[in-house]
């Protein structure tokens, strides 16, 4: 077991020597029967053999330098849970100020929003009484026909509502009220259905290739998703020895 903790550069380079040869005849290599696939095989091992002594002399050096992280690491941790218990108060403070003064806001975007709501209301039955008005005034002159169609004409219906604003939030010094903006998903299905029609919102349909990968590796050729192939790779394992 080495002392080393940083290997040196003339280690390093008689590492590399001892590595180059392998190297160079696996690059070489030609695989086109099973004479020169065993071959390929038996130096494949060889070079897992010398990956395994590289290991043995780099692992006690890495097993140092995570002690030390780890030792850091711990104290790092322990300074911040100090940290953290210290500020949770004052956090938990904050919070519930900035939710007092978000639940003043939205009290008076409610309150703006139900006066807008009520000044078309009002408009609204002011046309209705309008033409009421115009009406009555047509049977007073005779005008029956006329004010009959005045009758039957349909509900005025009230004025559509513009995108809504929101009340200015009160000026204090340091302290601002950004609106931020968020999308909740209401149903996957509509989502998935409207996906299939327009190729540009597949973009917000998340794949879970995990999953999809798991079902492969259990179903093999009998994987039945939609839309999904199962692939399968070839590899090469090694025994060591």
């Amino acid at each position: 077991m080495t002392d080393e903790v940083v290997v040196s550069e003339e280690r390093l380079a008689q590492l590399r020597v001892q590595a180059g040869p392998l190297v160079r005849i696996a690059e070489a290599a030609l695989v086109q029967d099973e004479e020169s696939y065993a071959k390929a095989g038996e130096l494949a091992l060889r070079i897992r053999e010398r990956e395994n002594e590289i290991a043995t002399y780099f692992d006690p050096i890495l097993a140092k330098t995570k002690a030390s992280v780890a030792a850091a690491k711990a104290a790092e941790k322990e300074a911040k849970e100090q940290k953290d218990r210290i500020l949770a108060p004052l956090i938990g403070a904050q919070a519930v100020l900035k939710g007092k003064m978000v639940g003043f806001l939205n009290e008076q975007d409610r309150r703006r929003r139900l006066g807008a709501e009520a000044a078309r209301e009002a408009q609204r039955c002011a046309e209705e009484e309008e033409r009421r008005a115009a009406a009555e005034a047509l049977e007073a002159q005779g005008r029956t026909e006329a004010a009959a169609r005045v009758k039957a004409l349909p509900p005025t219906p009230a004025p559509r509502a513009p995108a809504p604003s929101r009340a200015a939030a009160p000026k204090v010094a340091g302290t601002s009220a950004p609106v931020r903006w968020r999308a909740s998903l209401t149903s996957l299905l509509t989502l998935v259905r409207a996906a299939a029609e327009k190729p540009e919102l597949l973009r917000f349909l998340c794949v879970d290739q995990s999953a999809l990968d798991t079902e492969a590796r259990e179903k093999h050729e009998a994987m039945d998703v939609p839309g999904v192939e199962a692939i399968s790779e070839r590899g090469i394992a090694l025994a060591n020895r």
